[in-house]
């Protein structure tokens, strides 16, 4: 990995000039060297310490030339500013002997391949570059790798880049040192060696180990695959991907997109400000995410999935799904044991789940789908559309909209300044709405609905009916079932009330009141007229459905359809 720091000073400038006093001794403004001066060494400086990521220096200021005076490079500093980039292997080899390997060095590439050899080998290429000749002789006699042995373990560790103190103003106003090396290291060790590895400043490949792995890095990738035994991994800076490991997985990165398959054991994913896809989990898996998005797919286990600012995909989840995210879209499909959720400013769809759904939202608006338990649901400002669920249905969802279409079970709606629709209830339909409008169909139990500021529409009733609203018009269809024979309750302000009654069922008893309005009936009974207040009243047979109907400022029809 290339390391630049300052740049030497362009050709012409006074800067340059003062070059041949440091870069070349052996020659005098004029061409020639003083008498008895002999050639120095320009004075070293400090190193500076290298940046989280390599970032070259800003070039010093070059004054302008005195006008009337031209300024050249002679040969001398010419030749010195084309200094060669140098090479150097470094190689070590030992026997491995069933021990543990750690490996630790910095600005390096680190490349992991296996050999069935009973030994373990180190070759650095090493390449290089200086504008200041001490810099590079001391590279060359200097950098190497040190060896320790221990019964257990055997640890490598590539010795540091050299520094070689302050630098003179001279040099510092010609540009002061620069330096570039790249580190490529090949470590080769038996199938099956637990392996350790600490790198800065590079990539890390790890593939084919057949043993328990170790990485911690910073400013670069990491690539782990076929690990037997767990695998750990801390990077910082780069993106990692992690796959085929027969064991556990333990990944913590920061500013790195994180790629995870084919792992036997748990896993555990923690991420910052990059994306994580991770499928193929024989165990369970809980990642947690900032400012990035998650995909997750075929996990077996219990999935714990969080994120924020980013959207959330789980697919194929064996064990109990449990996803948190804040300020995204959460998508699931397929889980076999149950979902548990929380969301927030953005939408969800959930379909194919067996088991029960729970979700809390906020700002949420989507769609849920084919759940095979019970639904229970709260959320505000978003419509939610439920279908196909198997069980009892609960949803709290102030200002926004309602659709149900199909639940296996009671269902409670609570919701304001949206509409509700309830389809295909088998069970108890009970709605709460402020300024909502409700229309249900094919609600084979007990309808209960109190809302206001909208109309009812209710068609295909299978029990007992009780209706309040305020402010809103009231319509009854096509009742059956139970309906036929039970007790029905209506009230409502400044709006109508239309009440079919089926005309094969036998005739029921009823009481009809209208303040400021008129009723209308096709069954026989007695009326009264009271001022601005009417009153119908019919008796039925014994065996026969009760009907009453409270309406201010509002007409009733009573119809037999």
């Amino acid at each position: 990995m290339s390391r630049p720091t300052n740049r030497l000073p362009a050709p012409g400038s006074i800067a340059a000039l003062a070059l041949v006093l440091l870069a070349a001794p052996g020659a005098s403004p004029q061409g020639e060297r003083p008498a008895g001066a002999a050639a120095r060494a320009p004075v070293a400086a400090a190193q500076a310490p290298m940046p989280p990521a390599p970032v070259a220096a800003a070039p010093a200021l070059t004054p302008p030339a005195p006008i009337g005076v031209a300024v050249s490079l002679s040969q001398p500093v010419a030749t010195a500013l084309q200094r060669q980039t140098r090479r150097k292997q470094v190689e070590r080899e030992v026997a491995a002997g069933g021990r543990a390997v750690v490996l630790r060095t910095s600005s390096a590439d680190i490349n992991v391949v296996t050999t069935t050899a009973d030994a373990v080998r180190i070759v650095i290429d090493l390449e290089y570059w200086s504008n200041d000749e001490d810099w590079m002789t001391a590279v060359e006699q200097e950098f190497d790798v040190q060896l320790d042995e221990r019964p257990g373990s055997i640890s490598l560790q590539t010795t540091s880049m050299p520094d070689l103190g302050s630098q003179s103003w001279l040099r510092r106003l010609v540009g002061g040192r620069s330096v570039s090396y790249e580190l490529d290291v090949t470590l080769t060790v038996p199938a099956g060696t637990p392996l350790q590895i600490e790198d800065r400043y590079g990539e890390v490949a790890v593939i084919g180990i057949g043993g328990p792995v170790e990485v911690s890095n910073t400013s670069g990738g990491v690539e782990v695959a076929g690990a037997v035994g767990d695998v750990v991994i801390d990077n910082r800076y780069g993106d990692v991907t992690a796959r085929d490991i027969e064991g556990a997985l333990e990944l913590t990165a920061t500013s790195g997109g994180l790629t995870v398959e084919n792992v036997s054991g748990d896993v555990s994913l923690t991420n910052s400000y990059g994306d994580v896809s991770v499928s193929g989990v024989g165990g369970a898996a809980r990642v947690q995410v900032t400012s990035g998005a998650v995909v997750a797919e075929r996990i077996e286990g219990r999935a714990e999935i969080s994120s924020s600012y980013a959207g959330v995909e789980a697919r194929s989840i064996g064990g109990p799904l449990v996803v948190d995210v804040s300020s995204g879209d959460v998508t699931v499909r397929s889980a076999r044991n149950g979902v548990d959720m929380r969301s927030s400013y953005g939408s969800i769809i959930v379909e194919d789940v067996t088991g029960d759904l729970v979700s809390r939202g906020t700002s949420t608006a989507g769609a849920v789908r084919r759940v095979s338990g019970s639904v229970r649901m709260e959320n505000s400002y978003g419509d939610l559309l439920l279908e196909q669920i198997g069980g009892a249905v609960t949803v709290d969802n102030q200002s926004g909209g309602v659709t149900i279409d199909g639940a296996g079970g009671d269902t409670r709606i609570t919701t304001s300044y949206a509409a509700v629709r309830a389809l295909r209830i088998s069970g108890r339909l009970q709605v709460d709405g402020t300024s909502a409008g409700v229309y249900a169909e094919d609600v084979s139990g007990v309808v209960d609905v109190r809302t206001s500021y909208d109309g009812v529409t209710l068609r295909g009733a299978g029990g007992a009916i009780s209706i309040v609203n305020q402010s809103g018009p009231v319509v009854v269809e096509r009742l059956s079932g139970d309906a036929l024979t039970a007790r029905h309750t209506i009230e409502t302000s400044y709006a109508d009330v239309a009440f079919d009654f089926p005309a094969q069922a036998p005739a029921p008893a009823f009481l009809l009141e209208a303040t400021y309005g008129r009723i209308v009936s096709d069954f026989e009974g007695s009326r009264q007229e009271r001022g601005s207040r009417q009153v119908v009243e019919g008796q039925g047979g014994a065996a026969g459905a009760s009907i009453n109907v409270t309406v201010r400022s509002g007409n009733i029809t009573l119809r037999r359809r």
